[in-house]
């Protein structure tokens, strides 16, 4: 019964995770100022568990700015980048994952960088491709996570990759258009 109980909620991993795709793969856009900070802030609050159970922090380095997009797809984009940081870390490492944001030009490069298990460099094409697992035998997963986040920036016009280290860590980032300057009143 144990066995099949697994079996269930992986499945159930799954349909959950290919429901979600399908969402943002559906789903109208819509591009308007978002406050970065508020999407990292309720996504530390939805993995608040996980991040505690491992005995995880999260810090966030910069000022996260505004950005174009929109809020829905970009609270999944951080949600999962951040589950991602702490869930593939090695056995007896504490997640260490720190968050920043620069304005480069008229778009924000945003990153989340982690001390986890880290990718191959001939991997890292391979990470967001739909059902890759690139260490199946060591981590829990679907595959499908890493496919959401690029789908759903690339909804908001936006560009997404890694620059990752085996055994020291990865740095996800994700490029967006910064939200226009809010004008003043006179």
């Amino acid at each position: 019964l144990v066995g099949e109980a697994i079996a269930a909620g992986k499945l159930d991993a799954f349909v959950q995770d290919l429901l979600a795709y399908g969402r943002v793969t559906r789903a109208t856009v819509t591009l308007e100022r978002v406050s970065l900070a508020h999407a990292v802030e309720a996504a530390r609050g939805v993995l608040a568990v996980p991040i505690a159970e491992r005995g995880g922090t999260v810090v966030v380095e910069t000022d996260l700015p505004d950005v174009e997009a929109d809020e829905t797809l970009l609270g999944r984009v951080v949600e999962n980048l951040l589950s991602h940081a702490v869930k593939y870390v090695p056995e007896g490492r504490r997640p260490q994952v720190r968050i920043r944001a620069r304005v480069q030009d008229r778009h924000v490069r945003f990153e989340v960088e982690d001390n986890g298990v880290g990718i191959a460099p001939e991997d890292t094409d391979r990470a967001f491709r739909p059902f890759e697992r690139l260490d199946p035998s060591r981590f829990q997963g679907t595959g499908v996570g890493l496919t959401i986040v690029q789908k759903a920036v690339e909804r908001m016009r936006g560009e997404v990759g890694v620059v990752s280290t085996p055994g020291e860590g990865s740095t996800f980032w994700v490029l967006l258009h910064a939200a226009a300057p809010e004008e003043q009143e006179l």
